[in-house]
């Protein structure tokens, strides 16, 4: 499997610009996925779109504070970038 970044990420609801990301550590990446109802088998990667309650539960978990009010919230998977894989391996 590959190595996957997950990000709780908001965007402006009235402009869908991204206002606000925050890396999910890995340690609470099973966490994440269980507050969102997702299984993620795989290598899927994408855009998860959240409840604002669930957003507000992942906030917490992450220990975050997150505005539902004017941000709708996805829980995004991606490949790490190029560059953070050459820092981490040398």
């Amino acid at each position: 499997m590959t190595t996957r970044v997950f990000k709780l990420v908001g965007f402006d609801r009235k402009t869908d610009n991204v206002t606000v990301q925050h890396v999910v550590p890995r340690a609470l990446v099973g966490e994440a996925l269980k507050i969102a109802h997702v299984n993620m088998p795989g290598d899927k990667l994408g855009d998860i779109p959240l409840s604002s309650e669930r957003a507000r539960k992942i906030g917490e978990a992450i220990r975050v504070k997150i505005d539902t009010n004017a941000n709708e919230y996805f829980l995004e998977v991606s490949a790490p970038s190029l560059h953070l894989r050459r820092r981490a391996t040398g």
